[in-house]
C-alpha cells in the first residue's frame, strides 16, 4: 500500500504546488517550482516503502514455511506453519 500523498507534509507541499500553478497569486509565475523536489522525496519514498514491503512478505513467506511438529491422529508430524489448525499441540523445543 503505497500512499505517501496522506503524510500531512507531503500534502502540504502538493497544495502549495497547485496555488504555485495559479498565475494570478504565485509568486513564481505560474510555475509549480516546488513540484520537483517533491517529486523527488515522494518517489524515494515509495521505492523505501517498496522494498520494506518485499523483504517482509518473505520474511512472512519464510514464517509460513517452517516446519513443526504437530500431534495430530496419535503421532508427531510435520507440518508447514500455515497449515497449523486451532487445537493442535506444537512441540516446542529450545
Amino acid at each position: 500500500q503505497i500512499m505517501p500523498w496522506y503524510k500531512p507534509a507531503n500534502f502540504y507541499f502538493l497544495c502549495i504546488a497547485v496555488l504555485q500553478s495559479i498565475s494570478a497569486i504565485s509568486t513564481t509565475q505560474g510555475k509549480p517550482t516546488i513540484l520537483m523536489p517533491l517529486l523527488f522525496v515522494v518517489g524515494v519514498t515509495m521505492i523505501k516503502d517498496w522494498i520494506e514491503d518485499s523483504k517482509r512478505r518473505q520474511q512472512d513467506r519464510d514464517a509460513n514455511e517452517a516446519m513443526y511438529k504437530v500431534w495430530r491422529r496419535g503421532a508427531w508430524v510435520d507440518v508447514q506453519a500455515q497449515n497449523i489448525l486451532v487445537g493442535d499441540f506444537v512441540l516446542i523445543k529450545e
